[in-house]
């Protein structure tokens, strides 16, 4: 294992490649049992808000949807951004449970900050909570492979996916969807049941353009023709196979104006802080000025909203980890923080929680041999992909999550 991993590192040292190198993490085999398995191909469209399918017409992921369950909006985790919705979906755990808060966060414990662009970071599987589903189908005898998704870079509880790609968001769609069907080809002993795949343009171009743009109808157009390839080329394979798109969040307008800046409303000197746009973390290790600074931000909820650890609306589900900051600001849509004034810029985002912005809203489309056609699921919450994932595999769930097996369990067909 070790020297196969070296081997394939090597390589992509000394010569580099056009498209990301993928690893042969071991050389493990299925176990008997897992070879008569089914298997299920997850992808997921970044910033593929609920509603771009009809809004576009996506006539792939539209046919997806007759031919199989839908819901009209999967509910994401809050904070709506793309690492902790990714891993959420992948571990059955919110992110104030699985650790993985934001793009950007700091620990106090060990005076470390995870950033989504710091690749130490990224593959360090100490920031990893929970046990992701290509972990858990290696554990029990089932290889798995990924093109891509958050935590597959890391030796989570020492575990890789059989086979993987360190992330490089210039890697053409046609080979991650070859490099997938190349999988399936594999022997049964060697081919893997779980494979994730990953695609950004509708993200990039809403973040860009806004969710309303031509461009953003552009890509959404543009990727669902490969999404049809892709489903076509799965179908010629004649394997039990379930196909799943999904996203990690949706996107809204914002203009830019009026952005909120922090340093004029508190001293920020003595405060560790971890921003994105709409979500601000801060850490403080003396509860005084904590307090002090609570009181201040707190009297004026016109553009944002201040909670303490732990105070957070119920239905946020952040938990008290060290990580998720002594107090949380929460902007209102279509405002942001910024460190300081800058000309506004129109556009996209996403990050805000979804039952004051409903455009977080994001995809789920699931067709396979034990779904039944036109099955609509009223809006659930992504962390409940994982026991139906886990199910379709035939995998037992081996430690305590969010996601319930029952909301998502009754659109199975018997075995």
């Amino acid at each position: 294992m070790k020297s196969t991993l070296f081997l394939s590192m090597l390589l992509l040292v000394l010569f580099g490649s056009c498209h990301a190198q993928v690893i042969t993490a071991n050389e493990n085999i299925n176990s008997p049992e897992t070879m008569q398995a089914p298997y299920v191909v997850m992808v997921s469209l970044d910033g593929f808000r609920h509603d771009y399918a009809a809004k576009f017409g996506a006539i792939n992921l539209l046919k997806m949807a007759a031919d199989g369950l839908s819901t009209p909006a999967m509910i994401p985790s809050f904070p709506t951004k793309t690492f902790p919705n990714h891993y959420s979906l992948v571990t059955g755990m919110y992110p104030g449970t699985h650790g993985i808060v934001s793009n950007e966060f700091y620990d106090p414990e060990r005076d470390r900050t995870y950033r989504v662009g710091n690749r130490e970071a990224v593959q360090d599987s100490s920031w990893y909570g929970g046990t992701p589903l290509w972990v858990l189908a290696e554990k029990q005898g089932m290889k798995s492979a990924s093109y891509f998704w958050v935590g597959s870079e890391a030796p989570i509880q020492g575990i890789y996916p059989s086979y993987y790609s360190y992330f490089d968001d210039k890697v053409p769609h046609s080979t991650r969807i070859n490099q997938a069907i190349d999988w399936l080809k594999l022997p049964p002993a060697k081919r893997p049941h779980f494979i994730t795949l990953y695609f950004s343009p509708v993200d990039t171009e809403g973040h860009r353009h806004g969710p309303d743009s031509d461009e953003v109808a552009a890509a959404v157009r543009s990727l669902d023709a490969e999404l049809g390839i892709l489903r076509q080329r799965l179908d010629s394979l004649g394997l039990p196979l379930t196909l799943i798109i999904t996203s990690d969040h949706g996107m809204t307008p914002i203009t830019g104006k009026d952005p909120i800046i922090l340093s004029e409303l508190i001293a920020l000197d003595k405060w560790k802080m971890a921003s994105t746009s709409n979500i601000l973390l801060m850490y403080n290790p003396k509860p005084e000025e904590v307090e002090a600074a609570y009181a201040t931000l707190a009297r004026d909820t016109t553009k944002f909203f201040t909670y303490k650890k732990g105070q957070l609306p119920a239905q946020y589900h952040f938990g008290q980890l060290p990580v998720t900051g002594d107090l949380v600001l929460v902007a209102k849509p279509p405002y942001s923080f910024r460190k300081s004034i800058v000309p506004p810029q129109a556009g996209g985002d996403h990050g805000y929680p979804y039952d004051i912005c409903p455009d977080m809203g994001a995809i789920f489309y699931a067709v396979g041999p034990r779904i039944a056609p036109r099955e609509v699921a009223p809006s659930f919450e992504s962390v409940h992909v994982y026991p139906f994932v886990a199910g379709l595999l035939g995998l037992k769930i081996t430690d305590a999550i969010d996601g319930k097996a029952e909301v998502l369990a009754g659109y199975l067909k018997k075995k």
